[in-house]
């Protein structure tokens, strides 16, 4: 339930994925630009004005875009073993609570036995009473204790 359920591992998976995009972003040739201009140089209607379109293409040689992607990729490699690194503390936090919880619950279970043990210690102390074996002030401190 707490690798279902903890937001840190879904940041930590979130994270890992930005950067396998940057990755794969990295490594990708940029795009085409395609445009249109239009420029008057005449004053009232007078010739001279242009019109045209142009393409442009920005060109990466050598090998930086692979450079780059490996650069990225190592960091989504990082973000990886971040997650891991996360995934394994919240386990390890799961586990420290178990135990936290089972020496607890011990702790109940021997509080209550001793609380048997006391009321049995008055129960005697009671009848030992009845019987002239003891004074009401030992049923008293039996009580106490």
């Amino acid at each position: 339930m707490a690798l279902a359920n903890n937001p840190t591992l879904v940041q930590a998976n979130a994270q890992f994925q930005a950067e396998q995009g940057a990755a794969y972003q990295a490594g990708l040739w940029f795009n085409p630009v395609i445009g249109y201009t239009s420029e008057q140089i005449g004053v009232n209607g007078t010739a001279g004005e242009t019109q045209g379109g142009f393409v442009a293409q920005e060109i990466v040689t050598g090998g930086k875009l692979r450079l780059s992607r490996e650069k990225w990729a190592q960091r989504a490699q990082i973000a990886a073993t971040n997650s891991y690194a996360q995934q394994q503390r919240v386990l390890n936090d799961v586990h420290a609570q178990f135990y936290r919880t089972l020496a607890a619950q011990r702790v109940v279970e021997i509080h209550r036995k001793l609380v048997a043990n006391g009321e049995d210690n008055v129960q005697t102390h009671r009848e030992m009473l009845n019987l002239g074996q003891t004074t009401a002030s030992a049923v008293l401190q039996a009580e106490v204790e």
